[in-house]
């Protein structure tokens, strides 16, 4: 009889430690993971047994990709973080924490509570494989639309001089992907939807939330 896939609310910080070092552990050959702008500095001043964690998987031959929105706040943790992964992206927006390894998933639960209250966050985590391939899949499809970090630290640093053009700054939060079931194209941003819904009348948008 097949497992009904699910994921488990993990309760208490000792837990939700144990849980965040054996997703770490237990992986034998990936570990994507997705942050928000809000992870970096906070790992970097609370969480020093993380990146522990992930300098011992790297060691072990596993691999890290990182996702994550790259912003003048944090860009000194930023920058010390591309030199502890092999490969690091940025995507503006991006308001979840996520991972997702060859065997697990894992994903922060929204609270109000601050951030900096570490003791305070809870996880949820599943090992089941449609889960592990569906978050697989979402972790694809914004590694493909989000662009090499450094290309990101260099605008922000002045190095590549931008295009003149004043952004957004209250810009489209990430916490899903969209599919058109139609057409199968993927949209990480709720305006692209609106945009193809308009040009092609498609109205058949399948959502999947990353976290």
């Amino acid at each position: 009889m097949s497992r009904i896939p699910v994921a488990y609310l993990i309760l208490g910080w000792e837990n939700n430690r144990e849980a965040i070092i054996d997703f770490f552990r237990n992986a034998k050959t990936t570990i994507n993971m997705v942050t928000d702008a809000a992870a970096p500095p906070i790992t970097t001043s609370k969480l020093h047994w993380l990146i522990k964690e992930m300098l011992a998987a790297r060691r072990r031959g596993v691999s890290i990709r990182l996702i994550t929105d790259i912003t003048m706040d944090n860009l000194p943790d930023c920058k010390d973080r591309i030199t502890r992964v092999d490969a690091m992206r940025h995507l503006e927006g991006i308001s979840v924490v996520v991972g997702v390894s060859d065997s697990e998933y894992i994903a922060l639960v929204p609270s109000s509570a601050p951030r900096e209250e570490i003791k305070k966050i809870q996880f949820i985590q599943s090992d089941y494989e449609s889960v592990v391939a569906i978050k697989q899949h979402i972790f694809n499809a914004l590694w493909n639309r989000a662009i090499p970090a450094q290309l990101r630290i260099d605008e922000l640093e002045g190095i590549v001089i931008g295009d003149g053009v004043a952004r957004d700054e209250t810009k489209n939060m990430i916490d899903r992907i969209y599919k058109c079931e139609k057409c199968k194209l993927i949209f990480i941003y709720s305006f692209e939807v609106g945009e193809h819904r308009a040009a092609t009348g498609h109205r058949d948008i399948r959502e999947y939330p990353i976290a």
